[in-house]
């Protein structure tokens, strides 16, 4: 990996009234043996898109621990405080055709473009323990002083550090190094949303952390029974008639950050290539005050496209999957598995269709490649995933036509069951406990 040439640490609050996902087909919810148990290094879905509001923005999203539901806000939707959330984010080698997918590649051409598989740019989010204490809740709400042993716990204060921005601050970003301690407090938005200070007009950068909506839309369960027709040799799309939105009303965990473009891309080219990290620390001990990491961190989950880890790669390859990198893909270390999965879905090496999803899913290695010449507009279907990805793409109705041979077909979910805001973050608020005479929220399970 490159040295990291400067480096910008951040601290704001997040305030734990916002949430996570995980899941099977977006994310990776229990997609690994190893991952099944932690649900809070479980990646749910990344999104990476241009801001509709400013073509100039990259917006960059994460969720992680899903199906939390509303009335364990309190209790369940804790950032854990050992995991280290990263963004990668890749500009030289997806711009260009890769050697080990090209005929005739001498080992001198391989060996010099894997030397330009490394991410150039950073960006991790590390959080506090939740702990107990007199701040901010010191006093109710009549001005009396709080019971002490009901005292509420601590926001969290979430680091954000971006790494590999060399001369960020030669380009007019920031004045200098800023390490600003910022806490949320209930005078601000429900998504509240920091912005890193004394930015220059026009260069700011934004960044997000807290319970949500589960933006993901999806019917497992009709997905899981399209898989298994194939398993039994019969083929068939009628368990796609079901339509029920297995992630509605669950709220999840997420990190977000809005910055410019032009921090990103480069002379390579205008695509950026980004992919999420799970990492723990090598050394966790459990003693009386919880848990602790000490040592270097260490992958357990990633993800880029929501469907590799998910689908293509066979379940006992998975945790291996896991622990290796954006090179390994590169090498075609997975190659195979993943075309035999192809294959076994019906897109063999013959299929029109096959040239473009080994394009997506293996030449450059699992990396949700955003496109920042493509206008995210309204009126523009190109900004569509796999051209990135935006909250409110139909990834399941994606995935569906790419195994479908490119023919459309629908899991008959059509969106999220909240709004989403048109603005950042672009994550609805976490769905709340429902009083006992308001209509069912409409879970499904």
């Amino acid at each position: 990996m490159k040295k990291l040439s400067s480096a910008l640490a951040l601290a704001l609050t997040a305030a734990l009234t916002l949430a996570t996902p995980n899941h099977l087909l977006a994310g990776n919810l229990g997609a690994a043996p190893s991952i099944a148990q932690d649900a809070a290094a479980d990646l749910g879905d990344l999104y990476a898109f241009l801001d509709p509001n400013d073509n100039t923005k990259v917006v960059l999203i994460a969720t992680f621990h899903s199906f939390l539901v509303s009335g364990e806000v309190n209790e369940a939707a804790v950032f854990d405080e050992n995991i280290r959330y990263r963004f990668e984010i890749y500009n030289d080698h997806v711009n260009s055709p890769s050697p080990y997918v090209t005929n005739g590649a001498t080992a001198a051409q391989k060996a010099a473009y894997l030397k330009r598989v490394v991410p150039n740019h950073t960006i991790d989010f590390t959080f506090t323990k939740r702990e107990v204490g007199d701040e901010p809740q010191t006093q109710s709400t009549n001005g009396n002083p709080i019971p002490t042993n009901l005292r509420r716990p601590k926001d969290q204060i979430a680091t954000v550090t971006l790494g590999g921005f060399a001369g960020i601050r030669d380009h007019g970003i920031f004045p200098g190094p800023t390490v600003t301690p910022f806490r949320a407090t209930a005078a601000a938005s429900p998504l509240f949303v920091y912005e890193i200070p004394d930015v220059t007009p026009g260069n700011d950068i934004r960044v997000f952390a807290g319970e949500v909506d589960d933006p993901f839309f999806a019917d497992v369960p009709a997905f899981s029974n399209y898989l298994d027709s194939f398993r039994i040799n019969s083929p068939s799309t009628a368990p796609l008639s079901r339509g029920r939105d297995t992630f509605a009303g669950y709220n999840i965990l997420a990190v977000a950050v809005r910055l410019p473009a032009a921090l990103l891309t480069g002379p390579a080219g205008d695509i950026i290539g980004v992919d999420l990290l799970a990492q723990r620390h090598a050394t966790e001990m459990l003693g009386a005050a919880g848990s602790k990491g000490n040592g270097a961190y260490h992958t357990v989950s990633r993800m880029g496209n929501p469907i590799l880890s998910q689908v293509l790669i066979p379940y006992d390859l998975r945790d291996r999957y896991n622990a290796a990198t954006v090179r390994s893909d590169v090498t075609l270390q997975f190659a195979n598995p993943i075309t035999e999965t192809l294959s076994e879905l019906g897109i063999g090496a013959t299929n029109s269709h096959y040239a473009a999803i080994r394009s997506l899913l293996i030449d450059h290695g699992d990396l949700v490649q955003l496109d920042t010449s493509i206008l995210n507009t309204g009126s523009n279907a190109q900004a569509i995933y796999p051209h990135g990805r935006r909250i409110t793409d139909d990834a399941m109705d994606i995935i569906l036509t790419f195994l479908n041979s490119g023919t459309t077909l629908t899991d008959n979910v059509n969106g999220n069951d909240s709004t989403i805001p048109s603005t950042f973050p672009f994550l609805a608020l976490p769905h709340q406990p429902l009083f006992n005479t308001s209509v069912d929220d409409g879970t499904r399970n």
